[in-house]
């Protein structure tokens, strides 16, 4: 199972709005949020390198705007994929280090270092994707589908690298926050693909 990871980056902006910036952050700053992410839905899907502009424009004049550590932080994620879909692989490092640097602790930062672990384990690289899947699952932020969807990957990658031991203790925690939230439909999968991984051994 291969996580679409712009898909992933879609749902967790979308909703991060309403769960952390309700009582911190202005209206005008979600009605950009939200036109941000319809503009990177298309962008996803066509990698239209002008409308990839027109978003990264969007995120350096945002920044001038709103000025919180959480508000920029998520701007700068936005910035990093937008960079990514359209191939601007140096542009993308720069707006990574500014996120990880300057505002390190925040919920942004950590959907990042999911987003760059779950890129480790898709390119097959299971020896470097534990630590950095580990890495990640170090801060809680809040988000069951990218916490349970690290720890199925850490377990898959624990496996590829012959510690099945440990990697039965991740899909028992896939499963464990699955059944916290059963309203979660994408969490229903994950939870599947854990069971079957178990009865293989």
């Amino acid at each position: 199972m291969k996580l679409n990871l712009y898909k992933f980056i879609f749902i967790f902006f979308l909703a991060f709005p309403t769960l952390t910036f309700s009582k911190a952050s202005s209206q005008a700053f979600e009605r950009n949020i939200v036109e941000l992410n319809e503009m990177m839905s298309k962008l996803s899907q066509n990698g239209d390198s002008k409308l990839g502009k027109k978003v990264i424009n969007k995120t350096f004049q945002m920044e001038k705007k709103f000025k919180s550590p959480l508000q920029v932080s998520m701007i700068l994620n936005i910035r990093y994929v937008a960079y990514n879909i359209i191939g601007k692989r140096e542009e993308a490092a720069k707006a990574a280090d500014k996120l990880l640097r300057k505002y390190p602790k925040t919920p942004a930062a950590n959907a990042f270092r999911h987003m760059k672990a779950w890129q480790i384990f898709n390119s097959k690289d299971y020896k470097n994707a534990v630590p950095a899947l580990k890495k990640a699952l170090k801060v809680k932020q809040g988000d069951p589908v990218a916490e349970a969807t690290s720890h199925l990957y850490l377990a898959w990658s624990l496996r590829e690298t012959g510690n099945k031991l440990e990697a039965k203790e991740h899909l028992l925690k896939v499963k464990k926050i699955a059944e916290k939230y059963p309203q979660i439909e994408q969490l229903r999968k994950l939870e599947k693909d854990a069971d079957e991984t178990l009865k293989i051994d």
